[in-house]
């Protein structure tokens, strides 16, 4: 288990580092301009949502390996319940900058969800 583990967070550090290193080329060059606060906000919700999200899937492939499939749905459903109410609280605070947060959100967002489906497909069908 420990293993998986330290293999999934390595695929996800990569993965991270390459999605941020684009995301901060978007803002190097002020293509999507966005504060620096939201800017890693946005990397670090994802990462360490991801991250949680596979541990806690590390352990259900170990202890219920029939019912990894559902637990990963209930999780990623709780992720993204956990997103609706980031995206309601930032938006209705009334800032200059909502629109450019939520999209921005909604895209990095988008790739960091492609590759857990993408992984855990490979995950569930050896």
């Amino acid at each position: 288990m420990i293993q998986n583990i330290f293999r999934f967070n390595a695929k996800l550090f990569r993965f991270s580092v390459f999605v941020f290193a684009l995301h901060f080329a978007l803002q190097y060059f002020n293509l999507w301009p966005l504060s620096g606060a939201y800017f890693y906000g946005i990397h670090l919700f994802n990462f360490f949502g991801s991250a949680a999200l596979f541990t806690t899937l590390a352990f259900a492939f170990e202890n219920f390996e029939d019912k990894a499939g559902f637990i990963y749905l209930a999780l990623s459903i709780l992720k993204m319940l956990l997103v609706m109410i980031l995206m309601a609280v930032i938006i209705l605070g009334k800032k200059e900058s909502n629109m450019a947060f939520a999209l921005q959100f909604m895209v990095v967002y988008g790739f960091y969800l492609t590759f857990e489906v993408v992984s855990m497909a490979k995950k569930l069908n050896p």
